[in-house]
C-alpha cells in the first residue's frame, strides 16, 4: 500500500512511540508489537475521517507538548469519534506511557482497558500485555494474571507466554513461570530462524529460574 506524505509521517510517529515503549516492556513483545503493528491487519478510515482523527491528535500531541493536562480532552473525542482508529489507540497508548513513566498506575491501567474493550484485535492484545506490566506494578498479581487469560492472536501467543511468566514470577509460582516460559519457547522455535534470538534469550531466562 502506497502512503501520501500525511500517512508516511503518521507511521514515523508509531515507529518512534514503539521505541519508547520498548523501554518499559520485553524485547520479545518490542519485537512482537513492532512487526505485528507495523500496519499487519490495521485497517485505515475513510479518508475524510482519518483525515479529521489526524487533526484532533495532532491537538492532542500540542497539549502532551504543553504539560497542562489540556490533553484529556482531544483524547476523549478521539476514543468517542473514531475508537477503532490507529490514531486513537496512539493517544490511548501514549498516554498509558505517560502515566507509567510517572508511575500513574491506576491511570496507566485505565487507558490500557480501554484499548482492551474499544481497539483493534491487535490494539487489544499489545494492551492486554502492557496492562499485566501496570497491574504487576499496582501488586494486583491475580489481576495481570487475567489480563493475560484470553487466547492471543496466533503473532501474540509468545509474547503473552513471556509476560505471563514475568507476572508468575512476581506471584513466585517458579514452576508455573518455568511452565510458560518453556511455551514461549516452543512457539518460538515453531517461527524458524526468525525467532531465533528471542528464542535464544527465552532459554538464558529459563536458565536463570530456580530448579
Amino acid at each position: 500500500m502506497a502512503f501520501d506524505l500525511e500517512e508516511q509521517e503518521q507511521l514515523e510517529a508509531l515507529k518512534a512511540f514503539w521505541a519508547k515503549w520498548g523501554k518499559l516492556i520485553s524485547g520479545l513483545v518490542t519485537l512482537v508489537l513492532v512487526v505485528v503493528l507495523g500496519w499487519q491487519g490495521y485497517g485505515w478510515y475513510q479518508s475524510s475521517q482519518s483525515a479529521a482523527a489526524a487533526k484532533v491528535l495532532d491537538v492532542y500531541n500540542l497539549a502532551i507538548e504543553k504539560k497542562d493536562g489540556s490533553e484529556a480532552a482531544s483524547l476523549t473525542q478521539l476514543q468517542k469519534d473514531y475508537p477503532t482508529s490507529r490514531y486513537a489507540a496512539l493517544a490511548t497508548f501514549n498516554t498509558a506511557t505517560i502515566a507509567a513513566t510517572n508511575k500513574e498506575w491506576d491511570k496507566a491501567a485505565t487507558a490500557l482497558q480501554w484499548l482492551v474493550a474499544n481497539s483493534t484485535p491487535d490494539n487489544q492484545s499489545a494492551a492486554r500485555i502492557q496492562l499485566a506490566d501496570v497491574l504487576v506494578q499496582s501488586n494486583k498479581i491475580d489481576d495481570a494474571l487475567k489480563a493475560l487469560d484470553t487466547l492471543p492472536q496466533s503473532e501474540f501467543a509468545a509474547a503473552f507466554a513471556n509476560k505471563k511468566s514475568d507476572v508468575l514470577i512476581a506471584k513466585n509460582d517458579i514452576s508455573g513461570a518455568r511452565a510458560a516460559l518453556e511455551e514461549a519457547i516452543k512457539l518460538t522455535e515453531a517461527q524458524g530462524a526468525s525467532a531465533k534470538t528471542l528464542n535464544e534469550s527465552l532459554k538464558r531466562k529459563l536458565n536463570f529460574l530456580p530448579k
